[in-house]
């Protein structure tokens, strides 16, 4: 029965990840009316950073602000830099179309991840 319980919490818990990512897909195209599937890897990389703080030593308050601070920064960047310009390129055309280039931002965070990520030792 415990065994139950304890599945029960950790799917109720991922299911809420999954809805509170899903709200924020929605929240950003109601807004910007463009898709940014850039907000993933954002949130991808964000965790990468606590996580990396934290066994860095630092106390897992500062490690979640500052990985909530780099986020941002991220967020703001992609939204100037690949969003903004899509939206003054050609305001007239369909709003729905132009999601390539977050769907780009959103491979080269995954790479960076991938760079970053420790290789383990293989010599045992």
């Amino acid at each position: 029965m415990s065994l139950f319980i304890q599945r029960m919490f950790d799917g109720l818990a991922e299911g809420s990840v999954y809805a509170l990512l899903a709200l924020a897909l929605v929240v950003v195209f109601r807004s910007t009316g463009q898709l940014n599937f850039a907000q993933g890897e954002i949130g991808t990389l964000s965790a990468f950073f606590a996580s990396t703080f934290t066994l860095s030593g630092w106390p897992v308050w500062l490690s979640i602000l500052a990985a909530m601070v780099i986020g941002f920064i991220m967020a703001a960047g992609v939204e100037r830099v690949v969003v903004r310009p899509i939206e003054h390129r050609n305001p007239g055309a369909d709003r729905r179309l132009p999601c390539r280039q977050p769907a780009e931002c959103d491979v080269l965070g995954r790479r960076c991840a991938q760079l970053a990520e420790p290789v383990p030792d293989r010599r045992r």
